[in-house]
């Protein structure tokens, strides 16, 4: 059975999707093992304590 052009295009688009997936879940656990890793007492960057200056008061 021919796909045709559009059949081959959506095909790929498939396996780009997939690809684009097990990336993203890739960077996840890398994420989380280098916040566990090198983050362990929490992170310093300013934006991270934003709205905790309005729960102290």
């Amino acid at each position: 059975m021919e796909l045709g052009a559009h059949g081959r295009i959506f095909k790929s688009l498939g396996t780009h999707v997939k690809a684009f997936r097990l990336l993203i879940q890739v960077f996840a656990v890398a994420d989380a093992r280098s916040r566990k890793r090198h983050r362990a007492g929490g992170c310093g960057h300013a934006w991270h304590q934003l709205g905790k200056e309005r729960l102290a008061e």
